[in-house]
């Protein structure tokens, strides 16, 4: 038996807390009963359990329902609430299943239920959250399975975030053929995967189960990038590579000027609906050795040089069936806008994307033959480097970034960087497609 605390609060009355019963099951559970008494006819009842196995599973679940009545019937500050709080923690022991864990950490009140019970630890707690989490990795295979169910509260804007649930399937890499001693296009190909599922419902916590079907969000996404490298003339290396990405949606929204109203109206029509994006790149690099031999010295200076490609279309085209136009005020201007616009995986950037980037880097050392061939590095790294934009219309080319750096002692480090821009500047001081090679310049410092 549980003996009581007693009180006495202005709103509620002489109070009896914590009255109640405690029993041990068996040897691996134990419940508790508990409740609180108000002369003023408010009351809360609890049940609160333990358990745990040793080498297996260990938690605990604490349930409370409570009714707070405050005032008189007859006055207009009367009121009843019903609350109720759950608090729930599961984990599980790491030996128990090696390949697979569940684990639970568990939130959950009613938006008042702290500031009507007083006595509650989280009185002063504004945000609640839970998590239910279950992880499979399959043993000598490169898979990996999650599914999670979250839950997010605020008790002052009494908003709730339900993630029910969140998916995520992941491989390893994976290489189409087998290993070969030669160096192909096919060698080193291969792949990964990656599939991303969630569902989410965003309301207040008194409206959050009506009219789920035009709150809810839902969505799937597949990630796929391929990549490969191989050798060119056994001295270039190419490593060309796609990353392919594809959303399913079930909802669709069209936007239609209304000329009686003269304002945008939404239709949201139901499907099942497909938006694909994806990006191309090859890089390009090699190194060139030169090599000056005298008789007590040496040097060697390393050439790197390499080149980057990376491209994506214009995703806002209409034979992707992602955006489109429509009328935004009475002259007729119109502005464009995505079917899928606050969609929950997001939808491919508006533009065309084409980048060149460039980079030459150099290395010199000395040897010292008679030194025990003791190496001096003259200069450490020498970097030039840029890009250029091919889906610009003008002022293509970036700036060159010059950086050069050096090992002066075992604690001195020394670096200097400068940047030179190609192109000539008006008289307003402002860029124009112009580059200033034409005036016998190679830029603006």
């Amino acid at each position: 038996i549980l003996l009581p605390s007693y009180g006495n609060s202005t709103a509620l009355g002489y109070n009896l807390k914590e009255l109640g019963y405690y029993f041990g099951i068996n040897d691996y559970i134990d419940l508790k009963l508990t409740s609180d008494i108000f002369t003023r006819g408010s009351f809360r009842v609890g049940i609160n359990s333990n358990y745990k196995k040793r080498y297996k599973y260990q938690g605990g679940i604490n349930i409370n329902f409570s009714k707070t009545k405050i005032g008189e019937e007859y006055r207009n500050d009367y009121s009843i609430n019903n609350d109720f709080s759950i608090k729930w923690n599961h984990k599980e022991d790491p030996k128990l299943r090696p390949n697979s864990r569940f684990s639970a950490s568990v939130n959950i009140a009613s938006s008042s239920y702290s500031q009507n019970n007083l006595y509650s630890t989280d009185y002063l707690q504004n945000s609640l959250s839970s998590n239910i989490s279950w992880n499979k990795k399959w043993e000598e295979k490169p898979y990996n399975l999650s599914l999670n169910m979250r839950h997010s509260q605020n008790t002052l804007t009494k908003k709730i975030d339900l993630t029910i649930p969140e998916i995520n399937f992941t491989t390893g890499r994976l290489k189409i053929t087998k290993n070969s001693k030669k160096s192909t296009i096919l060698t080193n190909l291969g792949f990964s995967y990656s599939l991303n599922s969630k569902t989410l419902l965003s309301r207040p916590d008194s409206l959050l189960f009506n009219n789920i079907n035009n709150n809810i969000r839902s969505g799937l996404k597949h990630t796929i990038p391929i990549s490969t490298s191989f050798s060119l003339l056994n001295h270039i290396t190419i490593s060309p590579s796609i990353n392919y990405i594809e959303r399913w949606y079930f909802r669709k929204r069209t936007q239609e000027w209304n000329n009686n109203s003269n304002e945008i109206t939404i239709d949201t029509t139901s499907g099942f609906y497909q938006v694909r994006d994806f990006n191309l790149s090859v890089n390009v690099s090699t190194k060139i050795y030169g090599l000056l031999d005298f008789k007590k010295t040496a040097f060697r200076h390393i050439i790197t040089p390499s080149f980057s490609l990376s491209y994506h279309p214009d995703f806002s085209n209409e034979k992707w069936n992602i955006y489109s136009t429509v009328q935004n005020d009475t002259i007729g201007s119109e502005n464009t806008y995505s079917y899928f616009n606050g969609a929950i995986y997001g939808i491919p950037k508006i533009g065309k994307y084409g980048n060149i980037s460039f980079s030459l880097r150099n290395n010199i050392e000395m040897k010292l033959k008679e030194k025990d061939n003791k190496k001096i590095k003259i200069i450490e790294d020498f970097s030039i480097s840029g890009n250029y934009n091919i889906a610009a219309d003008s002022i293509n080319l970036s700036p060159i970034y010059l950086t050069i750096r050096n090992k002066i002692s075992k604690n001195f480090d020394f670096q200097m960087s400068s940047t030179i821009d190609p192109y000539k500047i008006d008289e307003n001081g402002i860029k124009i497609n112009e580059f200033s090679i034409a005036d016998g310049n190679l830029g603006r410092l």
